[in-house]
């Protein structure tokens, strides 16, 4: 259902240049960590601590003598050609349910032997504020098909954000999807007529009826439909474990399959699916946790 891409990218020094800026605008006291082995040259540099909800960066520079390389986070396995000398730059995610120490593991081997690295980083809980919403009852409780289909809709949506492909498609600066107000943040802590809910895992974007949606970068669209919560939506698979959400458009301009550049309309706001008006609901996925997209957005790679 997801096509996926099969021939490995390189990410080289000159690319990622910038990320350093957005380390530091990530957490201001966040500490950098680097190693440098006399017997082997290669380098690390991730932040010790992070908060949950929030993607996060960890650049590594190996030595000659090592080719290959494997990422193990978050439950996710991916192997990586290098190029000696080269600078690599991988974003993840720690997601809202996440605290307490995590665990990177990078694998480098090659000509020169093997060699392997433990990263652990720790997932502070941030104070995300409460928000209170009241919706007609129908919109709430559901019939056991309704139920049905939207465990069905969901299990596919949660495939689709999962996917990691090892070619890169983004670059540069992430743009917004739309220019609106953002009506509800991620990460609200929601009470739907009096009941929590699950956290806002995206973004609500103002948006009128008909305004144009665009990608928020370079990427692959790996699913489009409608959806009972979502309406019409697109997901987006810019390559190595990050993903964008479109949701309750009022038209989908693009089809599974297409290669899409950074910028272009995939669609228009709207007000399908569960929406009490038009907007735009958009969200990111970093090694299939989702995290705040307004961290991306205000930097670039």
């Amino acid at each position: 259902m997801f096509p996926k891409r099969s021939s490995p990218s390189l990410y080289s020094k000159s690319a990622f240049a910038g990320a350093g800026v957005y380390f530091f605008f990530l957490i201001a006291s966040v500490v950098f960590i680097s190693f440098l082995s006399p017997a082997h040259a290669y380098s690390l540099k991730a932040p010790q601590k992070v908060f949950n909800g929030e993607p996060f960066a960890v650049t590594v520079h190996p030595g000659p003598e090592y080719d290959h390389l494997r990422v193990d986070f978050n439950g996710k396995k991916q192997d990586f050609s290098l190029s000696p000398g080269e600078e690599y730059t991988f974003w993840f995610g720690a997601g809202l349910d996440k605290k307490g120490m995590q665990e990177i593991r990078l694998s480098f081997n090659g000509p020169g032997g093997e060699k392997s690295l433990i990263r652990k980083i720790e997932v502070m809980e941030k104070d995300y504020p409460t928000q209170h919403l009241k919706l007609p009852e129908e919109m709430v409780s559901f019939e056991k098909k309704t139920l049905n289909r939207i465990y069905k809709e969901k299990g596919v949506i949660r495939s689709a954000l999962s996917l990691l492909t090892q070619d890169r498609c983004w670059s540069g600066e992430f743009v917004y999807p739309v220019k609106g107000k953002v009506l509800s943040e991620f990460g609200l802590r929601r009470f739907i007529n009096g009941k929590p809910r699950s956290p806002h895992r995206g973004l609500d974007f103002r948006a009128g009826e008909g305004t144009p949606i665009k990608a928020f970068n370079a990427g692959e669209v790996v699913l489009t439909g409608r959806f009972f919560f979502g309406g019409n939506t697109v997901v987006l698979d810019h390559g190595q474990g990050i993903l964008s959400l479109y949701m309750h458009l009022s038209e989908i301009s693009v089809s599974q399959g297409e290669m899409v550049d950074k910028g272009k309309v995939i669609g228009l706001a709207g007000s399908t699916g569960r929406a009490t008006g038009p907007h735009l609901h958009f969200a990111l996925s970093a090694w299939g946790s989702m995290v705040n997209p307004l961290t991306m957005l205000k930097c670039r790679d």
